[in-house]
């Protein structure tokens, strides 16, 4: 059967979403979430069928597409389109396991995309769990349709239905216009002074805004968001529901209100920010004529507050209800005009005027389908379009809340303690709202006492007795065989890299070296590095980094000012220095000497208030500086980074900084202090980028500290 096809314009609204599909077409943003009912009782499914047709036939925009033509987007909509019922039986499936497979398939199906221009925008899905037990629910995109429109639909739903199933009429009067009438009115109503009006009214209203809401995420912000979103629903006491109530109507503001203002309140304890947007949506349908139709009216307005100078929660209070009222008064601007007309600040990574969105809904009770027991269902595809959304649900004198959040910067137990914090600022709010808000709790004695003491127990039991040295051997003796170093395709193991160590520190004891005293090293990465530092650290000195990189000046500045009388060194390395009084130790070219010595594991002399080593600052703001740095305090890194890193015998660390970093230290004790492998590449294999990719993926560590140039260019 075919049908004629009426082209019409788009709301402003319809406009906004139409260009972001365009954008990203295989986006699942704005399909339309918890679209669905749990049905008890004897369905009749031809009823159900046949009353969808029905209301598919009263509203044009449930038989609508989008499509362009010259260049604009316009709706098509069809004169007529068969409504199909798809029905999913799961009564053969396992009775225990029917409603979470039911479920899955719901939230599944909402989240695919659609496409504007060919596929049906509204598509009914009937799952059978038995035959007294049914989920109904709606693949429905936002574009032409919006929450009370779901209402809407349940509503005619339930009545159509009713009358199938009695032989009665449903009563339903004739819509006086269908959606595109709106559309083409809104166009022509919203411009000239009317529309001057609200824009200066909204001009004014945002002028220097933040740019962003700072919340404590728990992961960076990507630069494009994936939308990923997470749900946590709470129960709201009814004792604090009372006193809300009461509250509310002392002061003659709004049950939305009071909560807007407390949610307002957790944001600035939570940020800091005295300047705080939020978002909020409202129904958009200020005429008379759309009251009953289905279709997308809804508005987002946005609902500054100001909170500087630690305001009492009346006084914002006050404040919020006069916010509301205006931004109510200039509520017929939408949103995308607003963005158009305001040009704010654009970053891919995050919602233009704010991040946050709050919203107070009734839940409807659908108690008119004959025989059956009708509730609704949340049904949810994963997706977050906010860096957070609190929904207040209203059913009767009952309150639940929910956080939705977008999972890629939030973990579940932050949102969770977001939650306690806003339940015990209610609680602080009702019973004494003249308080200031930098005053109102938000936090338990549990959570204090987590906060203010065990946080701060930053104490840890370390071997403050032993040498960095000494637990490197303990690893030798325990695991000989297991790889100590690795460099390119060269391999030493525990075993083979002690007793190489020493051996040199048998021959730099003979040369005079004892605790305390300072040995340079200038030698490019390799095996010969690690085995140098342990060298010098076992026989009770304390290295002094030189990378063999840095201008020549500066290296014999730092030979001077340090007094090292010993360098080990390189021999592509030690003719780039012209010193006096200096040995040089070539550990290649003189290593057939140094293996003469013996191998085993020397008596101690260090103790663990001696150092280990000495590393020269950059010298920004003048000279360089050495910087002292004992057994005892790289012991103390040791102990802390396992605690916080959680570092293994199994690890691989890649040793990334210059020797003249404190990070490479860390690096070499992470691994070698705990049993691991320590990954060395020469300094052009890491370069940030192509190379240093490679290098990760043939060699694959676990463990790594990069700076922030290095994790970018990854």
């Amino acid at each position: 059967m075919t049908s004629d096809k009426f082209i019409f314009s788009l709301s402003y609204a319809q406009e906004r979403l139409w260009f972001l599909e365009q954008f990203d077409p295989d986006s699942s943003l704005y399909v339309m979430e918890d679209m669905g009912v749990r049905i008890r009782g004897t369905l009749d499914i031809d009823a159900i069928r046949q009353s969808l047709q029905t209301i598919v036939n009263r509203h044009e925009t449930l038989r609508t597409n989008f499509d362009s033509i010259d260049g604009r987007p316009v709706q098509i909509v069809d004169e007529f389109r068969p409504i199909e019922l798809a029905i999913i039986d799961l009564s053969d499936v396992d009775k225990d396991l029917r409603e979470v497979k039911a479920i899955r398939i719901a939230s599944e199906t909402l989240s695919k995309p659609l496409n504007l221009k060919i596929d049906e925008l509204f598509k009914p899905i009937l799952i059978r769990i038995d035959k007294e037990d049914h989920i109904l629910f709606f693949i429905m995109h936002h574009i032409i349709s919006d929450g009370l429109s779901v209402n809407l639909l349940l509503k005619e739903l339930g009545t159509l239905y009713s009358a199938k199933v009695t032989d009665l009429d449903p009563g339903l009067l004739e819509l006086p216009i269908q959606y595109a009438d709106y559309a083409d009115w809104q166009k022509n109503w919203l411009q000239g002074d009317v529309l001057t009006d609200q824009i200066n009214y909204w001009k004014s209203q945002l002028s220097n805004i933040p740019s962003l809401l700072d919340l404590p995420i728990d992961k960076p912000r990507k630069a494009i968001p994936g939308y990923r979103g997470g749900r946590f629903t709470f129960t709201i006491p009814k004792e604090l529901v009372d006193g809300l109530g009461k509250l509310s109507r002392t002061n003659g503001v709004t049950l939305f209100m009071t909560l807007l203002a407390a949610f307002q309140t957790l944001l600035n304890r939570y940020t800091g920010q005295t300047d705080i947007l939020v978002g909020s949506p409202v129904a958009g349908r200020t005429r008379t004529e759309v009251r009953d139709l289905i279709g997308l009216f809804v508005n987002t307005l946005i609902l500054r507050a100001d909170l500087k100078n630690n305001p009492s929660f009346i006084d914002v209070l006050n404040q919020v209800r006069e916010t509301t009222l205006t931004a109510l008064e200039n509520q017929d601007v939408p949103f995308e005009k607003l963005v158009a007309e305001l040009h704010p600040d654009r970053n891919m990574s995050h919602t233009p005027f704010f991040q946050v969105m709050f919203a107070l809904q009734d839940i409807p009770v659908y108690a008119n389908f004959h025989g059956l027991d009708v509730q609704p269902i949340e049904l949810s595809s994963g997706r977050s379009r906010f860096d957070l959304v609190l929904s207040i649900l209203k059913s009767g004198p009952d309150l639940t809340g929910r956080f939705v959040y977008d999972i890629d910067l939030f973990n579940e137990d932050t949102i969770e303690q977001m939650v306690n914090s806003f339940l015990l600022l209610i609680e602080g709010i009702v019973d004494n709202p003249s308080q200031s808000i930098a005053r109102l709790p938000i936090l338990s004695i549990e959570d204090k006492n987590k906060i203010l003491r065990k946080w701060n127990e930053t104490s840890i039991e370390y071997p403050s007795s032993a040498c960095i040295h000494e637990i490197f051997e303990s690893h030798a003796k325990k695991t000989p065989d297991a790889d100590a170093v690795i460099f390119q395709d060269e391999k030493i193991t525990y075993q083979e890299l002690n007793q190489r160590a020493n051996q040199l520190a048998h021959f730099l004891r003979d040369l005079g070296v004892k605790p305390d005293t300072l040995v340079g090293i200038s030698m490019h990465r390799s095996i010969e590095l690690i085995i140098s530092i342990l060298g010098i650290l076992k026989a009770g000195g304390a290295y002094v980094p030189l990378d063999p990189t840095y201008p020549k000046d500066r290296l014999e500045y730092m030979v001077l000012d340090s007094n090292v009388t010993i360098l080990i060194t390189q021999q592509e390395v030690k003719n780039q220095l012209t010193l006096e009084g200096i040995q040089l130790v070539d550990i290649k070219e003189d290593w057939p000497f140094i293996s003469t010595f013996e191998s085993i594991n020397l008596p101690n002399l260090t103790k663990s208030t001696n150092l280990a080593y000495v590393i020269y600052t950059s010298g920004s703001t003048g000279q360089p500086k050495g910087s002292l740095i004992t057994h005892q305090g790289l012991c103390n890194v040791l102990i802390t980074q396992q605690k916080i890193f959680e570092v293994t015998s199994q690890d691989r660390i890649l040793q990334f900084s210059s020797i003249n970093f404190d990070i490479s230290v860390f690096d070499i004790i992470n691994a070698l202090g705990n049993g691991g492998v320590l990954l060395v590449g020469k300094k052009e294999d890491l370069m940030p980028g192509p190379d240093l990719q490679q290098f990760i993926n043939y060699h694959k560590p676990t463990f790594s500290l990069l700076p922030p140039s290095a994790l970018q260019a990854l």
